[in-house]
């Protein structure tokens, strides 16, 4: 027979290791729709209905090969992580370079798919004016664009999640988001005449130092640990 005080039979040392981890994970994606936020709100300012409503279509188009990101990480999550508890942590490391290199030619994948996707620009959203239209064709390229340096930063991060090293992800997006991505993009809009679209191309190479800060952290291998050893 079922008692309510099973419910409250839990592991507290693992609970709070899991509240710990899910914690580092909620702060790096809290510093990343905060940088979105702002940054959507600068480009924004940049112009009229147009530039609003082409934009929004641009990344309502995008959202289609964005999805990609997803299965990077569950992908990384089901082959890392199988190995990783199996205590196969050479083979581990292996895989690591085949799945950073896999999620290149996926984003590459993901570039030609969004090249793609610009012809349906005129079909889905005919009734935007034609320089709506121009904004959402070209943040749509510039978003292809960025497919492949997305995918291996999706990458980077799972692999590190994947073996409990919640930290590195956390650290990496609160360092370039608070102190790169939106006192660049206030600066950009403050200081240029740039367009929405540049601007967002600009700040987004700022993503070369989530790279670089992911790369160093991978290789200090916090996360090549047996799973299943408590």
């Amino acid at each position: 027979m079922f008692h309510i005080v099973e419910v409250f039979r839990v592991k507290w040392g693992l609970f709070l290791t899991i509240l710990r981890k899910s914690g580092l994970i909620l702060i790096s994606e809290m510093s990343w729709v905060i940088s979105e936020t702002v940054t959507t709100a600068l480009y924004n300012s940049r112009g009229g209905a147009e530039v609003v409503s082409g934009m929004a279509a641009g990344f309502a188009i995008a959202n289609l090969f964005f999805v990609c990101f997803n299965g990077i990480g569950t992908a990384t999550g089901v082959i890392l992580g199988g190995t990783l508890g199996a205590n196969k942590l050479d083979e581990a490391r292996r895989q690591k370079n085949w799945l950073l290199s896999g999620s290149l030619v996926f984003g590459l994948c993901g570039t030609a798919m969004g090249c793609l996707t610009v012809f349906v620009v005129p079909l889905v959203f005919g009734n935007l004016s034609p320089s709506a239209q121009s904004v959402t064709r070209g943040l749509v390229l510039l978003n292809a664009a960025y497919m492949p340096t997305w995918a291996f930063i999706n990458a980077q991060f799972a692999i590190s999640r994947t073996g409990g090293d919640a930290m590195l992800g956390a650290m990496v997006d609160l360092v370039v988001n608070t102190f790169m991505v939106i006192p660049g993009m206030v600066l950009l809009t403050k200081l240029t005449s740039l367009g929405p679209v540049a601007l967002y191309g600009i700040i987004k190479l700022t993503d070369a130092a989530k790279i670089t800060g992911c790369a160093i952290g991978l290789k200090k291998e916090r996360w090549v640990r047996n799973l299943t050893d408590s």
